[in-house]
């Protein structure tokens, strides 16, 4: 773990500093959930085919979804924080000179990651309209 964090640290000039913190913190996630399986010594899934990492992802989104490994108590996530962590997972990868085990042979993401992200967009709670501020409020500030 600490090889890719390294390289992580290292592109800190050149990407904002947040963004690197949420890949670091991505991928001791990714760990983390390997550990929890007991695969935690193969963390770029090398001894598994390319079927197995997809099911193996799957299972991970759905650990994060559920908000196993945060450091606040678990609450739902929606699809695009789930969607960003893979995508961070990914990234470690890339940098670690690695494919990235999202794609399918074709390429593009997997058809079981498709499915189950699109699932949880379907699912995830719709945003709700701010209140507009009324003009006698206006008139105040005014």
């Amino acid at each position: 773990m600490g090889d890719i964090s390294t390289a992580l640290l290292s592109t800190s000039n050149a990407v904002v500093q947040g963004t690197t913190q949420k890949q670091i913190r991505a991928w001791r996630r990714f760990n983390q959930y390997l550990t929890s399986i007991g695969i935690g010594n193969d963390p770029y899934l090398e001894s598994f085919d390319r079927g197995q990492r997809h099911k193996i992802l799957c299972a991970f989104a759905q650990s994060i979804r559920e908000g196993r490994f945060g450091s606040q108590p678990p609450k739902l996530l929606k699809a695009k924080s789930v969607h960003a962590t893979l995508d961070c997972v990914a990234q470690a990868y890339k940098l670690a000179d690695r494919a990235d085990p999202r794609l399918d042979h074709d390429g593009k993401l997997a058809f079981l990651l498709q499915r189950q992200l699109r699932g949880y967009k379907s699912t995830d709670p719709g945003q709700k309209p701010q209140v507009a501020i009324t003009g006698s409020v206006l008139m105040k500030f005014y």
